[in-house]
């Protein structure tokens, strides 16, 4: 999602966010970079009409295809440690996704319809 950027200041930590921060995948060029989008990952379960969101991350443009499959696996990895089943990942066919996806070794299949 595409933010105004913009830093502040948290007065309760002393701390000034708005920064990029992907935690560990953070890209070393981004550390000290005003964010200018934010990348949320949420677990819905196959029952009850519930979302939850896991993960928040702050990134400046899209995030690329390389990283965005690293914090999915993080996310993943998390989840599933803390008693969680992910079943499915799902995501709409933005460039940056695909390119996650073919990651994964997973290409476009022929059904799809490219507009």
């Amino acid at each position: 999602m595409k933010l105004s950027e913009g830093l502040w200041l948290d007065k309760h930590s002393l701390k000034l966010l708005g920064f990029v921060n992907m935690d560990q995948f953070t890209p070393e060029v981004q550390r000290d970079v005003p964010a200018d989008h934010s990348l949320i990952m949420m677990f819905q379960g196959f029952k009850g009409q519930y979302f939850q969101s896991v993960s928040a991350h702050l990134s400046r443009g899209a995030v690329k295809g390389s990283e965005l499959a690293k914090l999915i696996i993080e996310a993943t990895r998390l989840l599933e440690d803390s008693g969680f089943y992910i079943n499915a990942i799902v995501s709409d066919a933005a460039a940056w996704n695909r390119n996650m996806w073919s990651q994964f070794g997973i290409k476009k299949l022929n059904h799809e319809k490219e507009n």
